[in-house]
């Protein structure tokens, strides 16, 4: 009988170290939450030549069970970049007066189909997705298309914070041009790089990459 109950014990404790584990992996793609992240982005025109910079930050906190807000502390558009980790994945909004939101807000969002599904889970090469998500086109708003791809696993990212290796680069199309993202566990998003289509080739629009975690 102590035999059986040692070993009931030991299941007991297995299953519940498989489960944290598994819980910690599914949450492990999203930002820090109380980590102030820093960012640099550079514009390029038609012709790609750079064309300007900007700086930005965002502190992420959680904000219930599964949903992280972040935002930059200067910020004076109410804009907020919120997070919110389900089985499917990791789905993203954001846009003008984001940062008034609630989690209800952003939940309901997400059952209506409006918000981007930026990794999907399992994370695996090749796998595809496509949705909708809501936007303003000159103060209307509207639905659009999307569809996306894991196109690799391993890849190797230098950031001006640090080096980052087995890398998750997703390629995002949608009408006339596309978004690479590059998510590494334990961090989250580190780089991001916007490409338009100018007479039927890519050029690069834009790329914003991380500068500090602190």
């Amino acid at each position: 009988m102590k035999l059986v109950k040692s070993l009931g014990i030991v299941l007991l404790l297995t299953m519940l170290v498989v489960s944290t584990v598994s819980a910690a992996t599914v949450t492990s793609f999203l930002p820090k939450s109380n980590k102030l992240y820093s960012y640099k982005s550079t514009y390029y025109n038609d012709k790609g030549k750079k064309v300007g910079t900007d700086f930005t930050k965002s502190k992420y906190k959680k904000v219930g069970k599964s949903i992280l807000k972040g935002e930059d502390p200067k910020d004076q558009y109410l804009i907020s970049h919120w997070y919110e980790d389900s089985k499917k994945g990791i789905y993203f909004i954001s846009g003008p007066d984001t940062a008034v939101w609630t989690k209800e807000d952003v939940l309901g969002m997400i059952k209506e189909k409006e918000a981007k599904l930026y990794l999907k889970y399992p994370v695996k090469k090749g796998a595809t997705w496509k949705g909708k998500y809501g936007t303003l086109v000159q103060g209307d708003y509207q639905l659009k298309n999307y569809s996306a791809q894991i196109v690799s696993i391993k890849e190797t990212v230098k950031t001006p914070y640090k080096l980052y290796k087995s890398v998750i680069k997703v390629k995002m199309k949608h009408q006339g041009y596309y978004v690479y993202r590059y998510f590494v566990k334990g961090t989250g998003l580190i780089k991001e790089e916007t490409y338009t289509i100018v007479k039927g080739k890519p050029r690069k629009a834009s790329d914003e990459i991380l500068t500090k975690i602190k």
